[in-house]
């Protein structure tokens, strides 16, 4: 996850298309100083795709490094 003004990009190594209600929720409550009474945006970034169900821990934490590294 990487924010910009009010809108929030979603970086998923799953291809996720959509989000349900709940995700949607969190995501505005962890949001909600970025966001300042705006309606919070969602964008779907380009991610790398993980093969296994059981990689998102290390695609996490490589996003994570690339987007702090720049």
């Amino acid at each position: 996850m990487r924010t910009e003004g009010n809108t929030v990009a979603i970086y998923d190594s799953l291809h996720r298309t959509a989000f349900t209600t709940a995700n949607v929720k969190q995501l505005s409550v962890v949001s909600q100083d970025i966001a300042k009474g705006s309606p919070l945006r969602l964008r779907f970034a380009n991610a790398q795709r993980q093969v296994g169900g059981n990689d998102c821990g290390l695609f996490a934490l490589a996003k994570a490094t690339a987007l702090a590294c720049g």
